[in-house]
């Protein structure tokens, strides 16, 4: 049989327990409901009293382990702010919004169909371009991976939970090379065919997360914590640019429908490339607490999130390794 039997445990005393008087030890003051077995005529000789104490002890063990856990939670019940500073991975399929593909908003035949920029170019070659094919460009540019800095501010909700806010900014250079195909009469010169030129692009970048934070509190003094939210992001073109020789062309059309020509009075329009974006965002780490009001967190974040750059604009991974010092009111 199984009567539930609830103690509430004060200090050293006496309880009747299936109709014996034991003498149970002093514990912490709390109220249990636990579930005493009394034994069956063939397990008599097992007494119910250290049945009964077993799982009690039990309970209390888990109990106080976990009040030595949230130990920490009064610490971080608390308004926090902050610096975050790492290296962020982005994604490299935005970038090749900068190859120069006849696809793209910038083109490389902005500059190689001009009349003027092409008898520039051809004079710093020495050569004629191919007429069939003229150049061929890179397929898979990469960005360089850049600092990312950034602020922070977490409002508690309930002891280790809470919502926050941050604002990170990167500046980013997407780089490759693209190849100017010359043409050359067979057997007249032992030079390759091609000549090899850097193209370009630059980007500046802001991450905003909105989400909840969640800290799991360990023996010691320092706490893990992940967070998880939205992320809202605006990507703004700085450049786009090739170099041929010592001579730099935009791939920027500043001049709308009109052709360039070299010293005439051409209005330029300020062009605005890129835009919002959206995703989402999960981070983890670990909490280093120096004081009361001063910590160290490195962390990963880990986005899936589209860049609204043209056509490059589908949900991709990116990351961001960063340490945040975290300062609490």
């Amino acid at each position: 049989m199984l009567y539930p039997v609830k103690l509430r445990v004060h200090g050293p005393q006496k309880y009747k327990i299936s109709g014996n008087s034991h003498h149970i030890p002093q514990f912490s003051q709390f109220a249990y409901l636990c579930p005493v077995i009394i034994l069956s005529k063939n397990m008599d000789r097992i007494p119910t009293s250290f049945i009964a104490m077993l799982v009690l002890s039990l309970l209390l063990r888990v109990e106080t382990a976990s009040a030595q856990k949230d130990g920490n939670a009064d610490t971080f019940s608390v308004f926090s702010y902050g610096l975050n500073v790492g290296f962020y991975f982005p994604d490299n399929h935005p970038a090749n919004f900068y190859n120069g593909s006849p696809a793209n908003d910038n083109k490389l035949d902005l500059v190689m169909r001009n009349y003027y920029y092409k008898e520039e170019i051809t004079q710093a070659l020495g050569y004629q371009l191919d007429s069939l094919n003229p150049y061929d460009l890179p397929s898979e540019m990469r960005y360089e991976p850049n600092v990312c800095i950034g602020f922070y501010a977490r409002y508690p909700l309930h002891k280790l939970l809470g919502v926050f806010a941050q604002f990170n900014f990167v500046k980013l250079t997407a780089k490759d090379v693209f190849l100017l195909n010359l043409d050359l009469p067979q057997g007249y010169s032992l030079d390759p065919t091609y000549r090899q030129f850097p193209i370009w692009g630059i980007e500046k970048r802001v991450n905003i997360d909105l989400g909840i934070s969640r800290y799991f509190p360990t023996k010691t003094r320092n706490v893990f914590f992940f967070e998880g939210g939205l992320n809202i992001n605006n990507t703004r073109v700085v450049e786009n640019k090739i170099q041929i020789r010592d001579k730099t062309y935009n791939l920027v059309n500043m001049y709308g429908s009109q052709a360039y020509i070299p010293n005439s009075q051409l209005q330029e329009y300020q062009v605005i490339q890129g835009g919002i974006g959206f995703g989402m965002f999960a981070t983890g780490g670990i909490r280093l607490v120096f004081s009361d009001h001063l910590s160290m967190d490195p962390a990963l974040t880990f986005y899936w999130k589209g860049i609204n750059l043209g056509q490059y604009d589908g949900f991709r991974p990116q990351y961001n390794f960063f340490v945040r010092f975290t300062f609490r009111t």
